[in-house]
This record gives structure tokens, sequence and C-alpha cells, in this order.
């Protein structure tokens, strides 16, 4: 659940550009995909993982991951252009989980942008 809201937080909040990202929507789906068999073998787990505790140490884990991903050099562009320059601690993040449940299994911020993208794309070649 950690990969999943740090490659949300990811989307919504990081994306310079519109090829940046693709890679995260495979990510979360992968690990959405290996949870749902986790809870296929074992149903208690997702009672029990919806649960704030839960929610909150995945959320904590995704936030360490973040402030090692804006530690790398790669995203050092990243980092001058929306920050300054100065590297992102645990402190700059969210305390608490952005996500619910819900959320983190089901929420797609991406379907509406290429829906959007597909629409004016199509609208190009009908004005034409």
């Amino acid at each position: 659940m950690a990969v999943i809201t740090e490659h949300l937080y990811k989307w919504e909040h990081f994306r310079h550009s519109l090829d940046v990202g693709m890679d995260w929507i495979d990510s979360i789906n992968i690990a959405r995909e290996e949870i749902e068999e986790i809870f296929k073998e074992s149903p208690s787990l997702k009672e029990k993982t919806q649960e704030w505790k839960f929610l909150q140490s995945a959320w904590e884990s995704a936030i360490s991951r973040l402030v090692s991903w804006f530690e790398n050099p790669k995203n050092a562009l990243l980092v001058k252009a929306n920050f300054k320059g100065k590297l992102l601690t645990k402190k700059d993040f969210l305390q608490e989980c952005p996500y619910t449940f819900e959320q983190v299994m089901e929420y797609e911020p991406w379907v509406r942008e290429f829906m959007e993208r597909a629409q004016r794309v199509k609208r190009g070649k009908t004005e034409r």
C-alpha cells in the first residue's frame, strides 16, 4: 500500500510533463493486483488493512520513499523548479494519509486526464 500511496501522490503533485508517471500507473496496478491476491488467500486481512493505523503506516512508508526519491540526483531539476533547490524532508508532507482505503484500491486520477486528452485529439481531427 505504501507504493500505491507514494505513486498516487506523485501523480497528483509532481508530474511535470505528460510523459512522466506512466511507470507509476503500472506499479499501482501491479500492487493492487498483488493486494487483491493476498485478500483472496487471507480475507481477514482486507478488514484489517482498512483500519486507519494500517493506512497511516503505509503513508509513513510512502513519505520515506518520497523523500528518497527527491534525493535522487535525476530529480534535481524537479526539486530546483518546484522547491527552489531545497530537498524535501518528512516534515514537508502531510502527516496523515491523504487517501482512504477505497482510494488506495480504486482511485485512478489518470483516467480523467486521458479522457480529456482523447477528446481534444478527437476535436482536433474533426475540426480540420
